[in-house]
């Protein structure tokens, strides 16, 4: 019965920051394609649009997955810090995944 209670606690916990990543959304502005008959200025200031747009992205991802690995980070430890006021053993932390 603890157990169930422990996992519906946790499940609550972690509704709620799953479901703000969800809402998250970049406001990164994807370039429009001039076509392959584009003159050569189009083309260039569609690559530098695209690779700004690129950029924009990449730093989007990066700073989730830093807020990622803080959030999971915090909650290893209070986990590990739960197991040891039950005075169960630690078990060793899984390798996170890398995506």
């Amino acid at each position: 019965m603890k157990n169930a209670a422990f996992l519906a606690g946790l499940a609550l916990a972690l509704a709620a920051p799953i479901a703000a990543a969800q809402a998250d959304k970049h406001d990164c502005k994807a370039p429009e394609f001039p076509g392959r008959l584009a003159s050569t200025n189009q083309s260039k200031s569609f690559e530098k649009r695209a690779t700004e747009y690129s950029q924009c992205i990449k730093a989007f991802v990066d700073a989730r997955s830093i807020a990622v690995k803080a959030a999971t980070d915090e909650y290893n430890m209070w986990l590990a810090d739960v197991r040891k006021q039950q005075g169960k053993e630690e078990k060793p932390a899984d390798e996170p995944k890398k995506y």
